[in-house]
């Protein structure tokens, strides 16, 4: 399981609660489903099946990639970077789900 936590703003780490679900909502009407948490409802939690495929792995990545570009005050190096930085570290997690077919 991996985890994205979404604030406001980096500097006061500000909690984007009503902005976590709407990316979840987006997320499950592009099919993909998602759970958030945490104590303020700012957490998604990704977690991803043993015997996905690549191919179903990066089409969950681009809805969640595509999600982050409706959030405003993002700007797209960074929503690139994370959405980056997850697949490296689900794909370390769970390096037997590339090879799964």
């Amino acid at each position: 399981m991996c985890a994205i936590e979404l604030v406001r703003d980096a500097r006061t780490k500000e909690p984007a609660d009503t902005e976590t679900k709407e990316l979840s909502k987006y997320c499950y009407e592009h099919g993909l489903i998602n759970i958030t948490a945490g104590t303020y409802g700012n957490v998604m939690r990704i977690l991803v099946p043993l015997v996905v495929t690549d191919a179903q792995f990066d089409e969950g990545m681009d809805v969640l990639e595509a999600g982050l570009r409706l959030w405003p005050k993002r700007n797209n190096w960074r929503r690139r970077q994370l959405v980056e930085v997850m697949r490296c570290r689900i794909q370390r997690q769970n390096p037997r789900a590339s090879r799964i077919s």
